[in-house]
């Protein structure tokens, strides 16, 4: 058998050739500007965009790169973006990306003007964190613990990851023709210390109202969030304080005189931290104790599902629930969902039922 060995060779170092071309296009390293954190702020009729990056270039020392903060504006997000590179000399890369943060005024304004970008560009990932900030988002990205800045991988870390929202969460919500997203929030407390516990809710892809430490809790536990964290029991007589450990919520929909009833069932399993001497004793604890959380519950919860209803907002998908179960109904009432809910047409029914799995 002949072989054609100049065809042959040929073949062979083809892949090399392209292996060696594509080495030599990409940048290296200290080429790139490495984000980390993207915050978004609206003012004066354009968006001002403060990035938080990894510069290689310019390393703190040999093994640890520095952070830096960048500014960009532009009429939108994409216009400000495609500035990072002319401003820097660094060609951004967007895929190390941890967390976006919203500020206050660009989420009144609507998240669909801008969330487009973190959504189709290719080098984004939807897993990223999404968050609100009271006030502007850049001052979250420039706040700095002993005289350096907080990174934004430590911003990451100071929320609940199961009641975190990323932007495939957030993008889903606001795809659907009924139900509202939420976000969680971050601010500053007394202290100026960075904390990130309470949802942000949203009308369609606008802020509509932030929720207190109380109504987060209660919203949480309605959408089956786990390790909710410390929940104060204040009206009893010491304080009676336990952490909320898992939350199961199932919500239906009957008819009861033409109006719809949502039936809230919710199983909440609670370790308590703290109570009076006198329930040392696991019968008193069940007896008098459980009660007590029972009610609490059961009011905090009532008082986040009004909070939102009143707000116009629907992040319990009460409507893709009664759509559900009486298509007909809904359809009279689809068009004015949203104006439904603050008048209160619909009737609740919560019951909370409290498991304690550990005590002190």
């Amino acid at each position: 058998m002949k072989y054609n060995w100049s065809k042959l060779i040929s073949i062979l170092l083809l892949p090399g050739i392209f292996v060696f071309c594509g080495k030599g296009q990409q940048s290296q390293i200290h080429e790139k500007l490495l984000v980390q954190g993207i915050a978004v702020d609206f003012d004066d009729n354009e968006y001002n965009v403060h990035v938080q990056s990894h510069d290689f270039k310019n390393p703190e020392n040999k093994d640890q790169p520095s952070i830096k903060n960048t500014d960009v504006t532009g009429q939108t997000l994409s216009l400000a973006l495609g500035k990072l590179k002319k401003v820097t000399g660094l060609t951004p890369l967007y895929s190390q990306n941890l967390i976006v943060l919203v500020g206050e005024e660009a989420a009144k304004k609507g998240l669909d003007k801008f969330l487009d970008f973190f959504v189709r560009y290719y080098e984004n990932r939807l897993s990223v964190n999404l968050r609100v900030t009271k006030g502007k988002a850049k001052e979250f990205f420039d706040a700095k613990d002993n005289d350096k800045l907080i990174k934004a991988a430590t911003i990451k870390g100071l929320a609940n990851e199961n009641a975190d929202i990323n932007i495939l969460n957030f993008e889903r919500d606001l795809k659907s023709d009924i139900s509202d997203p939420v976000m969680l929030c971050m601010e500053k407390d007394e202290h100026e210390k960075i904390i990130c516990k309470n949802l942000a809710v949203f009308s369609n892809d606008k802020l509509s109202s932030f929720l207190d430490k109380e109504e987060t809790i209660g919203a949480q536990i309605l959408r089956n969030v786990s390790k909710i964290g410390i929940f104060d029991v204040n009206d009893y007589e010491k304080n009676l304080s336990c952490t909320i450990e898992s939350a199961k919520t199932e919500i239906n929909a009957i008819m009861q005189e033409n109006r719809p009833m949502f039936e809230i069932n919710s199983k909440i399993s609670v370790n308590i931290l703290e109570f009076n001497e006198e329930f040392k004793d696991v019968k008193k604890i069940n007896e008098k104790i459980k009660p007590i959380i029972e009610q609490k519950a059961h009011k905090i919860c009532e008082t986040a599902i009004k909070k939102t209803l009143i707000s116009k907002c629907d992040i319990f998908k009460f409507g893709k629930i009664l759509r559900n179960k009486y298509p007909k109904y809904f359809k009279n009432i689809e068009k004015n969902w949203k104006s439904y809910l603050p008048v209160l047409k619909c009737k609740l029914k919560i019951q909370v039922d409290i498991s304690v799995i550990g005590t002190g």
